[in-house]
Formats: C-alpha cells, sequence, structure tokens
C-alpha cells in the first residue's frame, strides 16, 4: 500500500524507473519519488488489468497507475519531476505536463498539458473531474481514456454532464476522451485545426467486466451517450470517428469547418430520435460518405443552414440526404433545443473557479440563468 523508492544499498541511488516496474500493484496507495529519479519509462504499469500487451512499448510517454492512490509525492530535490503545490500528481518539470494523478489530485495553474495517458483507465480524481481548467493548453493521447468521473460526483443531484473544452486549448491527442463518461454534451472553445481520431468515441465492445475499479453502472446511471456536440472554436477538420458510437440527436459547426471524416458522427443505434446538425459554413464541408452513419431511418435528419444556402447544400453530397432548412424558419426551435450547460463557475466571492469547491458555488448557465450549489 505505501511503496518508496528505494535502493538497496545506502551508497546508490535510483535514477530510473523502467518499463512496466510496478505491473500489477493493485493495492497501491501512496507512492514516493525520491530526488535521484530522472526517467520513468515509457509505460509504467500499477493497475489491476491483465491485458498488458494492448499498450504498447512505442506509446508516448504514459504512467498508468492504480486508481485508487491517494498520494503521490514527488521530493522537491528532484530536478525533473515534482508535484507542486501539493497537487498530488507527478508533473514533468521542463514542459509544465501532468504525467499522472492520485485520487485527490489538483491541477496546479503552472501545468499547460494534461500528459498522454495521464488519467486513463481511472475513476477521476474529485478535484479535477472532467472540467478542463482555462490556462491548459493541450490534452494529450489518450489523456482521459476510459476515464469515469468519480462515483460521488455523478451521482450528485448537481452534477454538470458537460464537457467543455476552453478557448486555451490548442491541441487534443487521438483518442483523447475514447469510452469516457459521464457527459452528454461536448462544447469545444479551443483554437484547435483538427479534433483527431476518435477523440470522443465510444467503444460499445467494452469489456467491462474486467474493468472492477470503473464502476460507471452502479444506481441505474447507465446512459453515457454524448447527446449534443457544439463546435464554438475554429476547428477545419473533424477527422475519422471523432464521435462515432454515440446517441447524437445535435450537432452545432462553426463556419470554419471544412472537412468531415468517416464515421465522425456515426451513431451507434438506429432508434435515436430524429437529429438536427446546424452547420454556419459558407461552403458545405467535404464529408465521407459515412460521416452521419445512421442519421437517417425512418424520416431524415434536419440540416439547418444560413438561408441563402439552401440550394448549394440541397447538392452537396451526403448534405442532401438531409431535410435542409434556413435559419429563418427554425429560429425559435433552435434555440428552444439548445442544451442548457454549465458556462461559469463562481465562489461566493466572485472569485471564478476552474473546479467545484466545497462549500457554496454559484454556477451561471448557458440560457443566462444562476443557480447556487453547495458541494459536500
Amino acid at each position: 500500500r505505501y511503496l518508496p523508492i528505494k535502493p538497496e544499498r545506502p551508497d546508490t541511488q535510483i535514477d530510473s524507473i523502467s518499463y512496466n516496474f510496478y505491473s500489477h500493484c493493485h493495492h497501491l496507495k501512496r507512492l514516493d519519488i525520491p530526488s535521484s529519479v530522472k526517467q520513468i519509462g515509457k509505460v509504467w504499469f500499477c493497475i489491476p488489468y491483465e491485458q498488458v500487451a494492448e499498450i504498447r512499448r512505442d506509446r508516448p510517454e504514459t504512467l498508468l497507475i492504480n486508481p485508487d492512490v491517494d498520494s503521490i509525492v514527488v521530493d522537491p530535490d528532484n530536478v525533473v519531476y515534482d508535484s507542486r503545490d501539493g497537487c498530488n500528481a507527478i508533473i514533468k518539470t521542463s514542459t509544465n505536463t501532468m504525467l499522472v494523478a492520485g485520487l485527490q489530485a489538483k491541477i496546479p495553474r503552472s501545468v499547460t498539458k494534461i500528459g498522454a495517458g495521464a488519467l486513463r483507465e481511472k475513476q477521476l480524481p474529485k478535484m479535477i473531474g472532467y472540467n478542463i481548467p482555462d490556462w491548459i493548453e493541450e490534452i494529450g493521447e489518450e489523456a482521459y481514456m476510459h476515464s469515469r468521473e468519480y462515483m460521488d460526483n455523478y451521482n450528485s443531484k448537481d452534477y454538470n454532464d458537460t464537457l467543455v473544452i476552453p478557448a486555451s486549448v490548442k491541441k487534443i491527442g487521438r483518442r483523447a476522451y475514447y469510452d469516457s463518461g459521464f457527459f452528454h454534451n461536448v462544447v469545444i472553445k479551443g483554437v484547435i485545426d483538427t479534433i483527431p481520431e476518435e477523440a470522443f468515441a465510444w467503444d460499445i465492445f467494452g469489456d467491462y467486466e474486467n474493468m472492477p475499479w470503473i464502476r460507471h453502472r452502479e444506481n441505474g446511471r447507465t446512459e453515457e451517450y454524448i447527446k449534443n456536440v457544439i463546435i464554438e472554436g475554429d476547428v477545419k477538420c473533424i477527422a475519422k470517428g471523432a464521435f462515432r458510437y454515440h446517441k447524437l440527436e445535435r450537432v452545432e459547426l462553426n463556419a470554419d469547418v471544412d472537412s468531415i471524416g468517416e464515421y465522425a458522427f456515426g451513431i451507434y443505434t438506429m432508434d435515436t430520435p430524429k437529429g438536427v446538425v446546424v452547420c454556419q459554413s459558407k461552403i458545405p464541408p467535404r464529408c465521407h460518405e459515412t460521416a452521419f452513419a445512421n442519421w437517417h431511418t425512418d424520416e431524415k435528419s434536419v440540416l439547418v443552414v444560413p438561408d441563402e444556402l439552401i440550394d448549394l447544400y440541397k447538392n452537396a453530397p451526403v448534405w442532401n440526404e438531409f431535410e435542409v432548412v434556413g435559419f429563418a424558419s427554425v429560429d425559435g426551435v433552435l434555440k428552444d433545443q439548445s442544451p442548457v450547460i454549465e458556462v461559469a463557475r463562481y465562489d461566493i466571492h466572485g472569485c471564478k473557479l476552474s473546479a467545484p469547491i466545497k462549500g457554496i458555488n454559484i454556477i451561471q448557465y448557458s440560457n443566462g440563468t444562476i443557480k447556487k450549489v453547495i458541494e459536500r
């Protein structure tokens, strides 16, 4: 449960932790990293998970740790890694990258990147959840893959089921949120050139029986699919499978989107209600023929575009499969159907928060309403 890293002989020092060093340390609760450690292997397992072959040695720097680890402390004299501000995580000092987080972790303001696999396979720390602070610039490959919100968080009646990627984010890695939940709405505000392959895709074939630390099906909470995607930032390309296999009901695309890849918004099931896509682009984005797979079953889904572009979209491949209408005819309906999401959170003194805090939180929603909640 407590495993400080110490050499066998007092006259020697440990300067590196090799690949797979802590494999299957299932009950590890505390981890201390000494000042002598200068390198940590690419993949470092501390998880009750037998499918080691799935994660290859050629992955980016990825640390996976038992999801119930309470404490991670790096010696203050370590010049390569740190756990600044009592963050309960391992930070790579030179790049300000969070490599792995403990259960009670928080993201310091000086950290600008969530590293590859940093929160993979985990119940997310209470202080982190899915909230992305507005100082984060990059979310690494597989950063939140297979992760789940901490049970106390998403069983709360005040649980916010919206993931907001703030304007500060410039890059999202491949499969960053692959098979992650629990959020129904995704709002992307960042200036991100490409939403990469399977960034938010759902794994409909996941073997959850062999992932006992992911208790996401307890208490009747099984609706984990994304329903609404709103792209407000400057996104140009939506890659293959970016939002694949969810039960999408509404997608809003900004004016900069120019290409949408294979199964990018492909729906998992064919019993999803009639969907709505809102597209602002003056030129119909290039779409793979499966980009909106399963959107049209008993009746066509609706595509809403600027009124002067209706004919253009009616003659564009893929888009011509929708019922194309203009903004003027559905403006009121669009406003009524827009998901109400949390846009800001403050403490009782009016200071903006990056994550919920204990006590009174003041929440501002996208429809203009303000609500006080008590976080325990």
